[in-house]
């Protein structure tokens, strides 16, 4: 009786250090109020953050392409089963905390014959059906793996919304970079048409004798160089057109639909919220938080690897024997015993251990803290991008109508044989074309930053 009352004093004992160690992990409440830089912040609840996506981008044949990659895409479909394995994880710790069961009947038949050959005088028999069932009395262990796999699972679901994330900015960026794409080539195609005119128009001097061989070669020359500008862009639409085809997890297929570049719309206010949303809205911050929370349980662990684990054990079953005849009746047999077992010569093993994942956590948490900081970044850059971009289309909107007037009034003045040459002429033009190029591209580059904003800021309510 007293060694039984040492065994449950003892194993108590260990239950409240196990306790005492295990501790519980505080999520980070706090975030600096100047992680965005000189970014004027909003309320939570007036910001592009928290918008969905169907909400930010409106062109309804970019909102057709994103829900189709969100249904088929491979790798947010691998992203899934990452939760669902998880998800298994978790279960199987659970169910760790009930004991193992075992039934194991068993039955034997003896027989034989002797040295002479003639046969055994009796026939042994034997017949047994018993359950064993053990209990490891460790379950703050158990509750830290359990709390584990739940970060962990936790962390699976943050990742396939990283993944998400992801994978509608790209199909986003990848159809403004189309229609970019697009803009150029109806650009390119109408400077041929131009330039085939111009070319018709300088033959028509030579032949007057207003023009020379020169300039009907340098006219050939520019427009062989925007046909070639055609061809290339054709070849890079096609191209662009089978990333976002893969994206989608689709084969390549023909007639992509789409909009306009110059029909995108965008939010009015494109503002963000505080820096504290970051933990709830970024799938990669709260993915690092989950690291460190991880981390802390490991450490946990290792802390309880320092105390000894009390085992419960029985079994119960019946038994039955005899000779020739029949089984002698039936007997009952039962069992039951504890064990306590402690950690003696591998403390050192233990110790080690415990350093290893006292620095994994540190480590953890200097990741989440370079995480934020790199959050923080992304929306000051991507914003200062987009007003950057904003207001660069004012000037280049500007040079573009300037400089069609100076090319439409430049060839008018060398057709009437006035104080302008080809040269200003091929001058003007080759501005103009370069000019058209530069404002598509500032176009296409502004909704791109304002997808790297809206990414930056957590990738928008689910």
């Amino acid at each position: 009786m007293k060694t039984k009352n040492s065994i449950i004093l003892l194993g108590l004992a260990c239950l409240l250090c196990s306790c005492s160690a295990l501790g519980k992990y505080k999520p980070v409440e706090s975030v600096s109020e100047t992680l965005y830089g000189d970014i004027a912040t909003s309320s939570e609840d007036a910001n592009i953050a928290t918008l969905t996506w169907q909400e930010f981008f409106t062109d309804p044949c970019l909102q057709e392409l994103i829900g189709k990659a969100l249904e088929q895409n491979i790798d947010l479909r691998i992203a899934y089963e990452h939760i669902v394995q998880a998800e298994a994880q978790l279960t199987g710790t659970k169910l760790a905390f009930t004991p193992t069961l075992n039934l194991a009947p068993s039955g034997t038949f003896a027989f034989g014959e002797g040295s002479d050959g003639t046969a055994l005088s009796s026939t042994l028999k034997s017949f047994d059906l018993s359950a064993t069932s053990t209990w490891q009395l460790d379950i703050f262990r158990k509750i830290n793996n359990q709390k584990m796999a739940k970060a962990n699972k936790e962390q699976m679901t943050d990742y396939y919304q990283a993944v998400r994330s992801k994978l509608v900015a790209s199909v986003a960026n990848t159809y403004y970079t189309l229609l970019m794409l697009d803009a150029e080539l109806v650009t390119a195609i109408g400077m041929q048409k131009t330039w085939d005119k111009s070319l018709e128009t300088v033959v028509a001097l030579k032949d007057a004798g207003g023009a020379d061989q020169v300039a009907v070669s340098q006219y050939s020359a520019n427009l062989a160089k925007v046909s070639a500008k055609v061809v290339e862009l054709q070849k890079e639409i096609i191209s662009t057109e089978d990333a976002l085809w893969l994206l989608l997890g689709s084969e390549p297929q023909q007639g992509m639909v789409r909009g306009l570049l110059a029909q995108q719309q965008l939010p009015a206010n494109l503002s963000v919220g505080v820096p504290m949303q970051l933990l709830s809205l970024r799938p990669d911050i709260r993915a690092a938080e989950r690291s460190m929370e991880q981390a802390h349980y490991t450490t946990r662990a290792a802390w309880l690897n320092f105390f000894p684990s009390l085992s419960l054990s029985g079994s119960i079953g019946f038994a039955s024997s005899g000779t020739t005849g029949a089984l002698s009746p039936l007997s009952a047999v039962a069992s039951a015993g504890a064990a306590l077992i402690a950690p003696i010569f591998n403390a050192g093993a233990n110790r080690t251990n415990l350093k290893v994942s006292e620095s994994m956590q540190r480590e953890a948490s200097l990741s989440f803290e370079k995480a934020l900081l790199t959050a923080g970044n992304e929306v000051n850059e991507a914003l200062h991008s987009y007003h950057g971009y904003e207001q660069m289309a004012t000037y280049y909107t500007a040079q573009v109508l300037a400089l069609q007037k100076a090319s439409e009034d430049t060839e008018y003045l060398m057709r009437n044989s006035l104080d302008k040459t080809y040269l200003d002429v091929l001058y003007a033009y080759n501005s103009l074309f370069d000019a058209l190029f530069t404002k598509i591209g500032n176009e296409a580059q502004k909704m791109q930053a304002a997808v790297a904003l809206y990414n930056a800021l957590g990738g928008g309510a689910i």
